[in-house]
């Protein structure tokens, strides 16, 4: 199954950790987490890397952290450390894009 987010999910959350499954920030419509100061999310570089992956965070207004881990695809290939780079320079692009600006820990298996 795919996990799915409606816009009113979680709404006194102030804190949020996806642990275990691959998950992205724009999973969650506008609306959804309104209060999450604190994201913590295990997503695949590559789908990043190759844009299949929106990274935008300004739908979550109150956003002050986010720490995230880039996962390994079963499908590597050659290249990898460049892929993990983009993914990270995207990333680091979708908090200064922030309003809040929020602070970003990115960490890579």
């Amino acid at each position: 199954g795919r996990l799915v987010v409606r816009a009113d999910a979680f709404p006194s959350a102030r804190c949020c950790k996806f642990y275990g499954f691959l998950t992205w920030p724009c999973l969650f419509p506008p609306g959804a987490m309104p209060r999450v100061q604190h994201l913590e999310f295990w997503v695949s570089y590559w789908s990043i890397a190759i844009g299949e992956v929106d990274c935008g965070m300004n739908h979550l207004p109150s956003l002050e952290h986010v720490k995230v881990t880039l996962q390994r695809d079963r499908f590597t290939v050659n290249g990898v450390d460049e892929e993990v780079d983009i993914a990270k320079a995207l990333l680091r692009r979708a908090t200064e894009a922030h309003p809040k600006r929020p602070t970003i820990e990115i960490y890579s298996t």
